[in-house]
């Protein structure tokens, strides 16, 4: 998750067309993201602001030191979930009922189910969903009907959505949303009963017809499928799969041993920016990699900073606006040359790579027309009207209000926005652990 977050507020009446936002809380912050690189099982749509194109950048450069994560995947109870549905789905496909639900009709049950019991048993929920969770009725039960679901849109910004991208591209199952290993299917089964006891339960009920009453499963905490599926996510049987697939990945030895720096609770708390750099000292094998997220943090984070410091600005003649900038174009274009050097951006993260290469450094006005024409450009690609323009008079025109994001968020020495999915990995670490179980 990024570091650090200067939020956009404050529309004005001009219509800018942006996707739906999506608010992903943890006990850090709440931040916001724009999904606009084409890796899609990675980086799945957690919706927001991105108008620069950066993100494919950072997204890309993390893959480097954190394969399969995102920055939402950062919860062991959202593996198990999805896991333990689709380890179960074989077997309610094979039922004789007719009609019968699809998988993913099947996935929403089963998602309300698990949270629907946490609540039952005054256990927090901790997965997207807790404020209509804890707003709507009591008890275990589950439906189909819109007014029943967790979130707007509960495939996409519940469990499926994000955690069904990192399990498909890391292996554990495959494009039909098959457990890849029959093995470890065989296991989730044989830790799961309490979902085979629902199976004949959903089956019967969704034979009743689309709109039948929602199906009421249990009414207190100490009912066994209550007590059953709250047991899955406090017991953590998948532990081992999830520690040794996304923490400790055989395949991935700078993974690891990031993973053991960040297993401590605090281990981030003086900023991602001052964990790489320690980072570089303390893991001398994987400076290379490392020093490529600085290099590319301290180039597009100042850049994205600019460009809301032009946005916020109050006056809108664009001379005064870049004369008023407190920025160092002499360090940005060192920035600029050390993210040069860095290598290994591919598709469209390479082509936004090259577009921010091109903006010219030359003087804080060129900076700034330069951006605005890359965030012109951006938002084409995307089929949506740019938020700031620049009109031949030399007057800008902002469709929004920003908040400035402030002296040290556009210093290349002192900003720093992303997080390259260690917030992830730092969670999941203490979750499950760092030793290598064999």
């Amino acid at each position: 998750m990024p570091d650090s977050v200067t939020p956009l507020t404050g529309y004005r009446t001009r219509n800018v067309s942006m996707p739906a936002a999506q608010s992903i809380s943890s006990n850090r912050r709440t931040a916001m993201f724009a999904l606009t690189d084409k890796d899609n099982n990675l980086c799945l749509p957690l919706s927001g602001r991105d108008p620069l194109g950066t993100q494919t950048v950072w997204q890309r450069r993390a893959r480097d030191i954190v394969p399969n994560l995102t920055a939402a995947s950062r919860l062991s109870e959202g593996f198990h979930i999805l896991l333990v549905v689709l380890a179960w789905w074989p077997v309610m496909a094979a039922r004789k009922d007719v009609p019968k639900p699809k998988l993913k009709e099947f996935f929403l049950l089963m998602e309300q189910a698990f949270a629907r019991a946490s609540r039952c048993a005054d256990v927090p929920w901790t997965l997207p969903g807790n404020r209509r969770l804890n707003d709507g009725e009591p008890g275990l039960w589950i439906s189909l009907e819109k007014s029943a679901h967790l979130l707007d849109n509960q495939l996409t910004n519940g469990v499926w959505g994000l955690y069904r991208g990192p399990a498909l591209n890391a292996g554990l199952i495959d494009e039909q949303n098959r457990i890849c290993s029959a093995g470890l299917e065989t296991r989730i089964r044989a830790c799961s009963p309490i979902v085979g006891t629902l199976l004949r339960q959903i089956a019967e009920w969704f034979a009743e017809g689309p709109h039948a009453a929602p199906l009421s499963l249990a009414k207190r905490s100490s009912h066994g499928i209550v007590a059953g599926l709250n047991g899955i996510l406090e017991d953590r049987p998948l532990k081992r799969e999830i520690r040794e697939t996304f923490v400790v990945p055989e395949d991935s030895q700078i993974t690891i041993d990031l993973a053991k720096m960040l297993k401590t609770k605090d281990s981030l708390s003086s900023g991602v920016r001052a964990f790489v750099t320690n980072a570089i000292d303390a893991l001398p094998q994987h400076a290379a990699p490392l020093a490529n997220v600085v290099a590319c943090e301290q180039f597009i984070a100042p850049l994205d900073a600019i460009f809301e410091e032009v946005c916020s600005a109050e006056e809108r003649d664009v001379d005064r606006v870049a004369g008023q900038l407190k920025i160092d174009l002499a360090d940005l274009r060192t920035a600029r040359n050390r993210f040069a050097v860095a290598r290994g951006y591919d598709g469209l993260s390479r082509e936004r790579a090259d577009a921010l290469l091109a903006l010219d450094l030359s003087s804080a006005r060129t900076l700034v027309v330069s951006l605005i024409e890359h965030h012109a450009a951006i938002s084409e690609s995307r089929r949506s009207a740019a938020w700031i323009t620049l009109d031949e008079s030399g007057r800008l025109d902002c469709s929004l209000t920003t908040t400035p994001p402030g002296p040290a968020g556009l210093s290349p020495t002192t900003a720093w926005r992303n997080g390259y999915y260690l917030h992830a990995l730092h969670d999941l670490a203490h979750q499950v652990g760092t030793r290598e179980a064999r």
